[in-house]
C-alpha cells in the first residue's frame, strides 16, 4: 500500500522514489497533500487522506480498477491492474513460470495464463475466473505438498474464492448502511488490498504509527526498533 500511497503522490508531482518504504521525503508529501486539500497536516495517512488519494488515483487511474462483475469473483483479464493482478502474477511466478510482478495485466501475463491454463485442462481464454482460481490454488498446494494437481475441486476451495468481494457485493453493503459506494470502494481497497481475505482471515492493514504508539504505551522506546523495522515501526 505504501507503494500505492508513492505512486499516486508522484502523479501529483512530488517525485518520490516508490520504495514502499514511509520515510521523511514521503512524509513530507503527504503533509503537502493534506495542506493542498485542507485536512490537517500531521503527515498521517487516515480514512480522510486516503478517501481523497483514492478519488484522484480513480479519477486520473492510477488506481486499480475494481472488478466489475456479478457472476464472477475475482475475475480478472487484460487491462485489469492492482492487487488481484499481484496476487495472480505471484503465484503464477511460485508455479515456475517466467512472469513479471508489477500488478498489470498485459499480453505477457495474458499469454502466461493460457499457458497455465491449457496445461490444466481449462478453456484457454486468458480470463481468470473461479476455475482457474481454483486450479491455481491446487497447482499450488501440490508444489508444496509433491502431489499431482487433481480435477476434483473441493468445498473448502470453493469457499476460499467465494470470498472474494464481487461489484455486488461493495455495492449491497453500501446500500444496506446507507453509504456512498466509492467510499465504500475506497476503505476495501485501503484497508484488505483489495484481497478482503488472507489465509481463512479478514485482512486488517497494519499501521505502523499505530504500533509505535502502542509500544511506547507499553514503555518501549520504539526509536531503537526501527532499524531493519522500517516498513513497520515508524512515528507517522
Amino acid at each position: 500500500m505504501l507503494k500505492l500511497l508513492q505512486q499516486i503522490l508522484n502523479n501529483q508531482g512530488y517525485g518520490l522514489d516508490v520504495d514502499g518504504y514511509f520515510g521523511k521525503q514521503t512524509e513530507q508529501a503527504v503533509i503537502d497533500f493534506q495542506g493542498k486539500m485542507k485536512l490537517k497536516q500531521d503527515g498521517i495517512v487516515g480514512s480522510k487522506t486516503w478517501l481523497l488519494l483514492n478519488k484522484i488515483a480513480r479519477t486520473e487511474s492510477v488506481k486499480p480498477k475494481p472488478v466489475n462483475t456479478e457472476n464472477a469473483e475475482g475475475l480478472l483479464k487484460r487491462g485489469n491492474r492492482g492487487e488481484m493482478v499481484l496476487l495472480l502474477q505471484e503465484n503464477l511466478a511460485k508455479l515456475g513460470y517466467t512472469i513479471i510482478v508489477d500488478g498489470s495485466f498485459g499480453v505477457g501475463t495474458e499469454e502466461i495464463v493460457k499457458q497455465f491454463q491449457k496445461k490444466n485442462g481449462l478453456t484457454a481464454d486468458g480470463i481468470v475466473g473461479q476455475k482457474t482460481w481454483l486450479m491455481i490454488q491446487k497447482a499450488l498446494a501440490s508444489v508444496i505438498s509433491g502431489t499431482v494437481v487433481g480435477e476434483q475441486i473441493t468445498k473448502e476451495e470453493k469457499q476460499t474464492i467465494n470470498k472474494l468481494l464481487s461489484e455486488r457485493d461493495l455495492q449491497d453493503f453500501a446500500a444496506r448502511y446507507g453509504l456512498d459506494v466509492a467510499a465504500v470502494k475506497a476503505v476495501h481497497e485501503v484497508e484488505s488490498s483489495g484481497r478482503g481475505f488472507k489465509n481463512n482471515k479478514i485482512k486488517i492493514l497494519f499501521e505502523g504509527h499505530i504500533f509505535w504508539r502502542e509500544l511506547k504505551k507499553r514503555g518501549i522506546n520504539p526509536a531503537n526498533l526501527v532499524s531493519g523495522n522500517e516498513n513497520i515501526i515508524y512515528s507517522g
